[in-house]
């Protein structure tokens, strides 16, 4: 609706959405909620002109280049605390920035919102 919306006020053709576009669109955790959803739909009616909403229409959500599919080289045999990882993750990347929080998101692929929600979280978790 957005993006019909938006493609229609600037004369836009976007009349849909591709298959990678929408898995993308409903995996993102949309930290910014309808607003964000909303925002991006602006942004791409504004920066874009196509038939289809294309996965590489979106790369203004993540700091990183979208991949649609990203395998593992392994996957360690005994089972692992996905949110540890996450954390030592956040901490070396903030550690590699000196601290400087958006530096450390990009570098991450994340907002900088979902940065501060994580680093929250994980102050949370060590107050247990």
């Amino acid at each position: 609706m957005f993006l019909k919306d938006f493609s229609k006020r600037r004369g836009k053709q976007f009349n849909g959405i591709s298959e990678s576009a929408a898995r993308f669109l409903l995996a993102y955790q949309w930290p910014g909620n309808v607003r964000e959803l909303r925002n991006a739909m602006e942004w791409v009616s504004f920066m874009f002109d196509d038939q289809e909403l294309k996965l590489e229409h979106l790369n203004n959500l993540t700091s990183t280049e979208i991949v649609e599919k990203k395998e593992f080289k392994s996957l360690p045999p005994e089972p692992i605390n996905l949110d540890e990882h996450i954390d030592d993750l956040v901490d070396e990347a903030l550690k590699k920035y000196n601290g400087n929080k958006t530096r450390a998101a990009h570098h991450l692929g994340i907002s900088v919102r979902a940065l501060y929600y994580r680093l929250e979280r994980m102050k949370k978790n060590s107050e247990r």
